[in-house]
């Protein structure tokens, strides 16, 4: 019996070992970053794939989007006792930071991601106007997202004499999935100094026109004018 075992073992090894090259296979409905990342093609698809995220159920898509949840938590629309009574959770204020009533920080991160994974391999293509103006569309909509995120969870700059030094959020600047991250530390006027310089990167790198339903230089200067809005510094709004 001890003899028979050996040879089942001896013959699970070689079997192993034999299909190891086997298991280890590329998905055969995607692409590995070194294949996205190898051509102006690739970073094309995968910039599209930032602007896609933002159609989703959590941000501006659907009925938990960011542009509704608000609305309809200070009571700018109201709820249909008879009808669906969709969002009645965010209308009573009985959601929890654990629930999906409204999901922009998970989704706006999740998108922050996409970004983040396209301008961690730039040095991957030559340095061109193609790769200036998907650098500005990264870092603009990165500064956005993280613009959106402050603005929901973080005090106003403007909102109170200590609220710059109050805490702010994680800002997120490379693509680390499995990274332990944290908000210790930050605060809020650490925070709106990184949107301030991934947004002035942006207007210096992205192009004048990238067709309909992409940011541009216009776009990002018009950001940049919110953005100095809440901050306060009211000259810099103007410009």
């Amino acid at each position: 019996m001890k003899k028979i075992l050996n040879i089942i073992m001896i013959a699970g090894v070689i079997f192993l070992v034999s299909c190891e090259d086997k298991l280890d296979l590329a998905p055969y409905d995607g692409l590995t970053d070194e294949e996205l990342f190898s051509s102006a093609n690739g970073f094309e698809t995968a910039i599209r794939g930032v602007y896609n995220g933002f159609k989703a159920n959590g941000y501006y898509g659907e009925t938990r989007g960011y542009n509704i949840s608000p609305e309809v938590m200070t009571d700018n629309v109201t709820l249909c006792i008879k009808g669906r009574q969709t969002r009645r959770e965010l209308f009573e204020w009985r959601n929890t930071a654990v629930d999906e009533s409204f999901v922009l920080y998970g989704k706006g991160y999740e998108i922050i991601s996409r970004a983040n994974r396209l301008l961690d391999n730039l040095d991957n293509i030559e340095r061109n106007d193609f790769r200036n103006n998907i650098q500005g569309e990264a870092l603009a909509l990165r500064a956005l997202i993280h613009f959106d995120i402050a603005r929901v969870y973080c005090q106003i700059p403007t909102q109170s004499a200590d609220a710059g030094t109050s805490p702010g959020i994680y800002y997120s600047t490379t693509f680390a999935p499995e990274e332990l991250v944290t908000r210790a530390g930050t605060t809020v006027n650490s925070v709106y100094d990184l949107i301030e310089a991934d947004l002035l990167s942006a207007a210096y790198l992205i192009a004048d026109d990238n067709g309909s339903g992409r940011l541009n230089r216009a776009a990002v200067y018009g950001l940049l004018s919110r953005f100095y809005l809440h901050q306060g510094d009211y000259d810099n709004c103007v410009l």
